[in-house]
């Protein structure tokens, strides 16, 4: 969660977020994308959020976000954006990855 480091916060947050994600799978068309986007940088609710997803809906596919240019290093190699608060870049903790559903 945004402003808590608690262990058990994060886990009941992010099965409250599987089960979103699960809800509305059904409600995607083919072709169509799920955006998956949250305030937190803790892996319980970023990567193993996904990664359950995934699992139970292998009809899904992470795809790249389109982004400008100057926000292209935002990217991870696995093509979720995430953002870390630190004084540089006057960012706050943020998570995001596009789902497609294949056809």
């Amino acid at each position: 969660t945004k402003w808590s480091s608690s262990k058990n916060g994060a886990e009941l947050c992010s099965k409250k977020q599987i089960r979103f994600l699960d809800n509305l799978a059904g409600l995607v068309m083919p072709s169509g994308l799920l955006v998956y986007s949250v305030c937190s940088f803790q892996a319980e609710e970023n990567e193993n959020v996904i990664k359950v997803f995934l699992n139970r809906h292998n009809e899904f596919d992470i795809i790249p976000p389109k982004l400008p240019m100057n926000a292209k290093s935002l990217v991870s190699e696995n093509h979720c954006i995430k953002t870390l608060p630190n004084l540089k870049s006057n960012m706050d903790g943020f998570f995001i990855v596009v789902f497609k559903r294949r056809k």
